[in-house]
């Protein structure tokens, strides 16, 4: 069910509504919050809009095949690691 939601997504809530909005600031400076909570044009989406998660549900599925090798074999373990290099992060693989 995870995979299909984070896949389909779900309509957007008010309470996430107004959490983008007081931290639109922020999404906005991410390329990847930003594409993921704001509309292309930059404005924040609107109650009912659809939210998915394409890149989540791939992690899922991942997860699902792989269990924790997802970490140490897989693509989401070097995309951390990835980013851990770019962000200066202690974590490496």
């Amino acid at each position: 069910p995870s995979i299909r939601l984070a896949a389909e997504g779900f309509p957007i809530y008010p309470e996430l509504v107004n959490a983008i909005k007081s931290e639109k600031d922020i999404l906005a400076t991410d390329p990847e919050l930003k594409a993921l909570f704001l509309r292309d044009n930059g404005t924040e989406r609107e109650a009912g809009e659809n939210l998915a998660q394409k890149d989540l549900a791939l992690t899922f599925k991942e997860f699902q095949a792989k269990g924790q090798k997802a970490w140490t074999n897989g693509q989401t373990g070097k995309k951390f690691i990835q980013f851990q290099k770019s962000n200066k992060g202690l974590i490496t693989l």
